[in-house]
């Protein structure tokens, strides 16, 4: 597919334009950014623009985690590309210091942009394990899938939360899903060796 890069470069002038007047709601800026991951051709100056508004304009404690958790899964596919780009880290430290707000799908938000971007902060985790051990029967298979990948590639030996979740599998009775639960027991083998 051709990209017509003067109609790339007029959107580009227009989200420059529509952020320099506060034009944007928090939650248009990431839609936005959401779109712009859909665009084959990456322009750095364009997202740290963005980015940098959002910033300045709802990275407070005024925003909705859950805000910050998607934005967090958004970036977690462009951060090589923003290289030394710190956006995360000021994500993660808003995210941590709203902890007891989070919900089920800001963890797997937080989990899906952690392993996209082979990312760990000893808080963050931390602080999803806490939401987990008293929040585990909230999660389904899949999500348990995601959080178990997580743990084993950060070689992570957190057995509660292995235990937990196979009371959860056993409770759930998903005698549909052998191969992922054979794939759970595979994490849990690996994890403990």
């Amino acid at each position: 597919m051709s990209i017509n890069k003067i109609l790339l470069n007029n959107i580009y002038e227009l989200i420059i334009l529509y952020t320099q007047k506060g034009l944007y709601k928090n939650y248009e800026v990431i839609n936005l950014l959401r779109s712009l991951t859909l665009i084959p051709y990456f322009n750095k100056d364009i997202w740290i623009h963005v980015l940098e508004f959002y910033k300045n304009n709802f990275l407070t404690k005024h925003t909705n985690i859950k805000n910050h958790s998607y934005l967090f899964y958004i970036f977690s596919f462009v951060k090589n590309h923003l290289q030394n780009y710190p956006f995360h880290h000021q994500l993660i430290q808003h995210i941590n210091k709203n902890a007891n707000m989070l919900q089920r799908d800001d963890i797997i938000y937080i989990i899906k942009a952690l392993l996209n971007s082979n990312y760990y902060d000893n808080e963050l985790v931390n602080n999803i394990f806490n939401f987990i051990q008293t929040n585990f029967k909230l999660f389904n298979i899949i999500d348990i899938v995601y959080i178990l990948k997580y743990c084993t590639i950060h070689n992570l030996r957190n057995t509660n939360i292995f235990s937990l979740f196979a009371l959860t599998i056993k409770e759930q009775n998903k005698k549909s899903n052998r191969n992922i639960i054979s794939l759970i027991l595979s994490f849990y083998l690996e994890v403990r060796t």
